[in-house]
């Protein structure tokens, strides 16, 4: 989560320091977005009540997550290139929802198909 954390900083540095009023417009547009519990990508608005859940959602969306932090990583804009490294470091989380799914799995909590 701390990671997470500092991945909106950071990108809310990169609007405020280089896109002035407009990036801090954008920037508080955000996050009374988030405040309501409404995202932007529809993806991050679905409960996630229980580990099923959870752990779909690691395997699925974070693969997704990954290959967008490489694309920005050879953006143009320095800043947010140089930005990307530390991010994708940090995100190695896809394999939690993988090992997740498969320890509910062979402990027959599901049908494997």
């Amino acid at each position: 989560m701390t990671e997470e954390m500092r991945h909106g900083w950071q990108m809310s540095y990169l609007l405020c320091s280089h896109f002035g009023d407009e990036g801090n417009a954008r920037r508080q547009a955000a996050g009374a977005a988030r405040r309501e519990g409404e995202r932007l990508l529809g993806s991050f608005n679905e409960i996630v009540d229980n580990w099923l859940d959870f752990f779909t959602y690691t395997a699925v969306h974070r693969p997704r997550r990954q290959v967008q932090l490489k694309m920005l990583s050879v953006s143009g804009f320095d800043p947010l290139s140089r930005s990307m490294g530390p991010m994708l470091k940090e995100s190695p989380i896809t394999r939690h929802g993988n090992n997740g799914l498969l320890r509910i799995v062979k402990a027959g909590k599901m049908p494997p198909e």
